[in-house]
């Protein structure tokens, strides 16, 4: 959407995209703020023109790809569509480049849920056989047998696939 209305124009979209990120990623104020203090020794004209000037692109782009994780490969992506050729707006659709951005930077957020999904299967199941085997411990035995029969039931039954 650009400007609250749909548009398919390749060269609009990516117009909006750079004037969206710019606004992002642009200071609100031109100054920080000033430290005044009598017992503190002062610093260098230099040193207080280095601390007050605004961020420049290329310090922003250094400090997001130093970040860990998917933050590196997300702005890559994003400094690739922002640099691709207009031949590649005209022959892609944008939905098909919404579709691949968010399947690809999806993988952030799975992979700590799939994590954390095995981790508490793992402390369940060790939980309960803990307290089966707390509570009746006659329970191990009958398990034990029923693993050896349940083994020897798939190599009787599946003798071509290795387990």
């Amino acid at each position: 959407m650009v400007n609250g209305l749909w548009c398919e124009e390749p060269s609009a979209i990516k117009v909006e995209m750079v004037r969206h990120y710019k606004i992002l990623f642009t200071e609100g104020a031109s100054l920080r703020p000033i430290f005044c203090c009598d017992r503190v020794e002062r610093i260098s004209s230099d040193d207080v023109m280095a601390l007050e000037k605004e961020f420049s692109e290329g310090e922003i782009v250094e400090a997001i790809r130093g970040c860990e994780g998917g933050w590196g490969i997300k702005l890559q992506f994003t400094f690739s569509v922002f640099n691709a050729p207009m031949v590649f707006f005209d022959s892609t659709s944008v939905g098909r480049i919404l579709t691949r951005a968010s399947s690809d930077l999806s993988v952030d957020f799975d992979i700590p849920f799939s994590f954390a999904y095995v981790i508490a299967s793992s402390i369940e199941l060790i939980a309960m056989i803990f307290i089966m085997a707390s509570v009746t411990w006659q329970v191990l035995i009958v398990a034990t047998f029923r693993l050896v029969a349940a083994k020897y039931a798939q190599t009787m039954t599946l003798p071509n696939v290795h387990l």
